[in-house]
Parts: C-alpha cells; sequence; structure tokens
C-alpha cells in the first residue's frame, strides 16, 4: 500500500493501474512467492495517500490522507480540511466499501497506523484544528494550532465510536493491540 505518481500509469506485475490526480493510492495484493495477484487505486484530482494497513481475515481495513474529492469504490467523498483521514474496507479481491472520513475546516487529520479487533478499527495520527469524525468533535492542542496525537475508534458499523487526543505538540506513528490493550 502507498501511493503513486497518477500522471503515470502504475504497474503490479500484469495488473495497470491509471492515476486520476496528482497522487492516488494504490493497495496490493502479493501471493508467498512474490507474484502480484491483484492491485486496485483509490483517489481523486488532487493529492492521496496512503499509510497504513490491516488484514481482518475477510479483507482489509486500509487508512490514509486524502485531499479534494476522492473516489473509494463507488464511495465519493469531499475534504473537509487541508488533508482528511480516510478509512475504507478492502476486499480479497482488491473492492472499495465502507469509505468514511474525518477532518478538520482549515486544519489536517493524518492517519499513520491502524489495528483491528474483532470488527473495530483503531486509528492513531496527529491532528491540527478541530476536527470531525462523524458527530464527535476532538481539538489539537494550544486552542487548536498545535499539531496533537489522536486516536480513533471506528465500529463494525462504519461509524466513529470515540476520539482522544493527547495534549501538546505530539504525534500518534504507531497503534497495536495487546490483551484488549491499545498501545500508541
Amino acid at each position: 500500500m502507498g501511493e503513486f505518481n497518477a500522471s503515470t500509469t502504475a504497474t503490479f506485475g500484469s495488473h495497470a493501474l491509471n492515476g486520476a490526480g496528482a497522487t492516488d493510492v494504490w493497495v496490493a495484493k502479493l501471493s508467498s512467492s512474490g507474484a502480484w495477484q491483484w492491485a486496485t487505486r483509490a483517489g481523486g484530482q488532487t493529492s492521496d495517500y496512503g499509510s497504513a494497513l490491516v488484514h481482518t481475515g475477510s479483507g482489509l481495513i486500509a487508512t490514509g490522507t486524502f485531499t479534494g474529492t476522492a473516489d473509494f469504490g463507488s464511495n465519493q467523498m469531499q475534504s473537509i480540511g487541508q488533508g482528511d483521514l480516510w478509512i475504507a474496507h478492502v476486499s480479497t479481491t482488491g473492492a472499495w466499501s465502507n469509505a468514511n472520513q474525518a477532518g478538520a475546516t482549515g486544519g489536517l487529520v493524518q492517519a499513520f497506523g491502524i489495528v483491528e479487533d474483532n470488527g473495530t478499527a483503531y486509528v492513531s495520527g496527529d491532528l491540527v484544528g478541530t476536527a470531525n469524525f462523524g458527530s464527535i468533535q476532538a481539538s489539537s492542542s494550544n486552542n487548536g494550532q498545535d499539531r496533537t496525537a489522536v486516536v480513533a475508534a471506528i465500529g463494525p458499523n462504519h461509524q466513529w465510536s470515540w476520539v482522544t487526543t493527547a495534549v501538546g505538540y505530539t504525534t500518534g506513528r504507531s497503534i497495536d493491540l495487546q490483551d484488549g490493550l491499545l498501545l500508541i
């Protein structure tokens, strides 16, 4: 998973992806012997980035950041701020579904890590400004001026369950799960 220069064709074995904008997201599957099984893209006319994915047993959940309007399969989203967090499911055959976002007007929400447990995905990253995670709002430190670590949960119903932030100039780069506890 990552991004590619959308002005060119990205090729993963026999799977060619044509871009739609500045950079687009790609997700691909390799066999254990290194053969490309499939590749899929998402994004729009502006910059879209892939940062983390997790296998759920029935597919993948992927996350990253996007600007402008971006398509994730049949789901189209418009960014709220300068860069919004996106999260979406990818099937075992590369089909996108259940895309969702979090964004801060005039700000930024970035995802860097993701882990999944019993259908709930937990994302870590950072936030600048006041962001909407569905109906939940979270703000960065120093009245929205600092970059602040953020952790959020999105449930099997594809709705944000909770969001929490650190205090001070911080960033959350990774996340893991051990014995029911999140490790950031």
